[in-house]
């Protein structure tokens, strides 16, 4: 039996409501997300057959796929063949977590290695929140967008801690709809990332700032072409997205074509030619995306039986101070204990009442210059 509530909101959208400046698809998206957050469409409900469903609204079964689409992907749909397209609403009790809700923080990772407590930034985090009398609920997304999600939603149904810092992996569709369920008065901190699409506090490194630190120290010493180095699947990050930005940029300021940076993207390292890469470097400044991308290309090639001579000049962005390569590196060093005291200054703010409008601050970097010797790691702070 069709939902009286999504009876009426069709017969709206399709007169014209749900948002007349919005694309049709995303009327369709955020009329169906409210019916879902507010309950009026129950866990397990079966909505039309998708040919059904777009007749009803006037609309193609394209621009409806393209709605159901992103609700699948933040978690509020599922399908099957049994069922077709079903609700799944979030979950209305979280486990009982132990300890004070008002001195426990939940601090939710992308995932945890065997360093992950041994981390400048984990240790600056506890730091921070223990010198505010505060303790660590400590939770594990293992690298999983839709885990980290659950977790999060389980945090903001019913809270049993007074806030959250999260280093996100969420896509811009799950953020937005944990700011539509979060209760007004708890925090909840992204670190690393923000998503111009939902209103929400985050704590970043600058990272458009050192996209032009970098590209700025390169032309300075007469390079005009640059390869960005950066895995497919980061591309999408805000943190990627503004290195690549501020390179840009910086390149446009200095009057140079806008093909000066080739994107280089890759799921596997193997898509890349190794023998082409190496050449293109030759004359072009490489800039890897973040160190994982520089370590990678660098045994990729090796293994290649190409010479790291060939990289004449490479700049990269890091947090790791101990790592070291066997060529001159130029560095941004971006400063976790900042990150760190930003994000815990802003829950504070928040636990303490501020209600002001929604903060994006970003933490401070440097540059270094990184000279491979034999015996030692040079280092040389440029500012």
């Amino acid at each position: 039996m069709m939902n009286q509530e999504l009876l009426r909101q069709i017969h709206e959208i399709r007169n014209g409501g749900g948002g007349n400046s919005l694309p049709f698809y995303l009327r369709i998206r955020k009329t169906l997300e409210e019916l879902i957050l507010s309950g009026a469409l129950p866990d397990g409900y079966r909505l039309p057959p998708d040919r059904e469903l777009s007749e009803m609204l006037g609309t193609t079964h394209i621009t409806l796929g393209k709605a159901l689409n992103e609700l699948r992907n933040q978690g509020l749909l599922g399908r099957s063949r049994a069922l077709g397209t079903f609700v799944k609403a979030p979950a209305t009790e979280p486990e009982t977590i132990p300890g004070e809700k008002n001195k426990l923080v939940a601090l939710v990772f992308d995932q945890t290695t065997q360093s992950t407590f041994q981390s400048g930034l984990f240790i600056s985090l506890h730091h921070y929140l223990q010198k505010a009398g505060l303790e660590i609920l400590f939770l594990s997304s293992n690298a999983s967008p839709s885990t980290q999600f659950e977790q999060l939603q389980g945090i903001l149904n019913k809270p049993n801690c007074c806030g959250c810092i999260v280093w996100s992996i969420l896509g811009a569709g799950q953020v937005r709809t944990l700011m539509q369920m979060k209760p007004a008065d708890f925090p909840l901190i992204f670190l690393d990332k923000y998503y111009e699409e939902a209103a929400h506090d985050a704590v970043v490194y600058n990272s458009f700032a050192a996209g032009q630190e970098i590209g700025r120290h390169f032309l300075r010493r007469g390079w005009k072409k640059f390869i960005f180095l950066v895995r497919r699947e980061t591309l999408e990050y805000s943190s990627i997205r503004d290195r690549l930005n501020g390179l840009k940029r910086i390149v446009a300021e200095n009057n140079l074509n806008p093909d000066a940076v080739e994107v280089v993207s890759y799921g596997d390292i193997n898509e890349i030619n190794p023998q082409d890469f190496a050449e293109k470097c030759r004359s072009a400044a490489l800039i890897s995306g973040y160190i994982t991308e520089a370590k990678s290309i660098l045994s990729y090639l090796q293994a290649a039986g190409c010479n790291l001579e060939s990289i004449k000049a490479h700049g990269t962005f890091n947090t790791d101070h101990k790592t070291a390569f066997p060529h001159d590196v130029l560095e941004y060093d971006f400063q976790v204990d900042d990150l760190a005291e930003k994000a815990v200054t802003l829950l504070l703010s928040r636990l303490n009442g501020d209600r002001s409008g929604w903060k994006l601050l970003a933490a401070k970097g440097k540059l270094i210059q990184k000279t491979h010797n034999p015996l030692m790691i040079q280092q040389e702070y440029i500012h």
